[in-house]
């Protein structure tokens, strides 16, 4: 097949195991904004009203699920442990990966609320997704 993108097993392995720990963080996160009041108040905790209001967290919860749905794209191709198809279809794949990292980026700035609670995770999910786009051959 011309055209194609070969990936060592080790480079499959590398790629996979990053993918899962993105997916893994956002399941975390998607997880922690999920929490209501009535269940963190049953700790003893108290959540500050109108620290983030449900559409920026509906917001952020898309841009995570939407993370997942890219690293899932890209986990399609690598797990056949054969081919990419064709290089453009991988740049594409990346691109709204990278797209809908910015946007999350955006969000960061937009609450210093969900910035300073949940920014290591987003930021742990940044760093292995850029960590993933360094191992594919994508320019």
């Amino acid at each position: 097949m011309e055209n194609s993108i070969n990936f060592s097993s080790n480079a499959v392995r590398s790629i996979s195991k990053l993918m899962d720990k993105v997916w893994a963080t956002c399941d975390q996160l998607i997880g922690a904004l999920e929490v209501s009041k009535d269940g963190v108040s049953s700790y003893g905790v108290r959540i500050t009203d109108n620290a983030m209001s449900t559409e920026f967290v509906d917001r952020v919860v898309g841009y995570l699920l939407l993370l997942k749905k890219h690293m899932f794209d890209l986990r399609k191709n690598v797990r056949t442990h054969m081919n990419f198809q064709e290089q453009h279809q991988v740049a594409h794949i990346v691109e709204h990966l990278l797209e809908t990292q910015d946007k999350l980026k955006a969000k960061m700035i937009e609450s210093n609320y969900f910035n300073n609670t949940y920014g290591y995770l987003v930021n742990d999910i940044f760093e292995m997704m850029d960590a993933v786009v360094r191992k594919l051959p994508v320019k």
